[in-house]
């Protein structure tokens, strides 16, 4: 497996692509080879986008950086923990969250009574807003964002402190229309709103920050444009206090969502360190010095040639030149892993396939 940025490897894509009477233009071939890396990620765990990460938390909750989608397996203190289905919080024997805590003679012994990894999905934030008091939004810029003099914004979606979704008119006039007359006035129409809050990333008047009155209970979702530096978003008591972080996002970061996942029963306050298996979430290439997270360069010659065809509407070539492509992966895979390090066909967590309390779910 050899790692390859775009550039490197553009010429070469570009040859095939002209045989084949597709365009040679950089930005066909990059867009090729987007879609061809998106594709491939779905078809296998291929090594290239496996990466192994370590966490030091101090709750029962973990959020993955934004370049990964998920966790594979983890352990908590050298203890290997159980990815939970999604459904396990649902069933019959599944986890019982009104248990207390046990309180055992060793730490070991504490981690071998968590039941495992529950999976919460996407989040737009490291962390939710406290709940203890009524909190505002502050976002600071990390560099000059300003593009002709203004600043950029961030766009912020969610519910205020008294659980309505937030809505933020544009300032438009609008005129009245009262008996045979008319009166105009300043405001906006239902349609002249827009969901959620837009707050400008100041990176380049001190102090840095702009906070709003805005107030904020939970985020949703947050889009921004691709920005120079970090944008750090903070939730602020209105009464006065420590501001609480909520999310770093990085320059192109648009849209960003995380994985996050909670472990019941852990304790809060106790630092807990955590090495897991994570795979990567697809994120397109926009330069020539992006690395390619499939850099198989047979595969994908391959892979761009079914992208070619499927647009084609030619299904045969397609799936013929997909399934060349697979192949070439699959062996590279094997390869680069050895035989000595593949996966046991059968592991035993527990009892074969059944917990002491019931049926184990898989």
């Amino acid at each position: 497996m050899v790692r390859r940025t775009f550039g490197s490897i553009k010429s070469e894509l570009a040859r095939v692509a002209g045989a084949a009477g597709q365009s040679m233009a950089d930005d066909q071939i990059m867009a090729y080879v987007n879609v061809a890396t998106e594709e491939l990620m779905q078809e296998h765990d291929w090594p290239s986008v496996i990466d192994r990460l370590r966490f030091n938390v101090t709750t029962g909750r973990i959020t993955l950086p934004t370049e990964y989608e998920r966790i594979m397996m983890m352990t908590i203190d050298r203890v290997p923990m159980q990815m939970q289905s999604p459904w396990f919080e649902f069933v019959g024997y599944g986890l019982d969250l009104a248990q207390p805590a046990p309180t055992p003679d060793t730490q070991i012994d504490f981690l071998r009574d968590v039941q495992g990894v529950l999976d919460r999905e996407e989040c737009a934030t490291f962390a939710d807003v406290p709940t203890d008091t009524t909190y505002a939004l502050r976002v600071y810029g990390e560099r000059d964002e300003r593009v002709c003099g203004q600043r950029p914004n961030i766009s912020i979606l969610g519910y205020d402190a008294e659980d309505i979704w937030i809505r933020a008119a544009t300032g438009n006039s609008y005129v009245c229309a009262t008996g045979n007359g008319a009166s105009t006035g300043n405001g906006a129409q239902p349609n002249n709103y827009d969901d959620g809050i837009n707050i400008p990333i100041n990176g380049d008047t001190d102090p840095y920050f702009i906070q709003t009155t805005q107030t904020a209970k939970s985020i949703t979702a947050i889009s921004k444009p691709v920005t120079r530096g970090n944008v750090y978003l903070y939730a602020v008591p209105v009464a006065g206090g420590t501001p609480f972080h909520l999310g770093t996002y990085a320059p192109r970061d648009t849209t960003p969502s995380y994985r996050r996942y909670q472990i019941p029963g852990l304790r809060d306050g106790v630092t807990y360190h955590i090495v897991a298996r994570c795979r990567r979430r697809f994120t397109p290439i926009v330069q020539d010095t992006d690395f390619l997270l499939i850099s198989n360069l047979p595969a994908l010659k391959s892979m761009i040639m079914a992208v070619y065809y499927l647009e084609a509407a030619d299904a045969e070539k397609y799936a013929a030149y997909k399934s060349i492509a697979v192949d070439i992966l699959k062996k590279e895979t094997k390869a680069y892993i050895g035989l000595q390090r593949t996966k046991p066909i059968i592991t035993v967590s527990e009892n074969t396939g059944v917990r002491a309390d019931g049926m184990y779910i898989l």
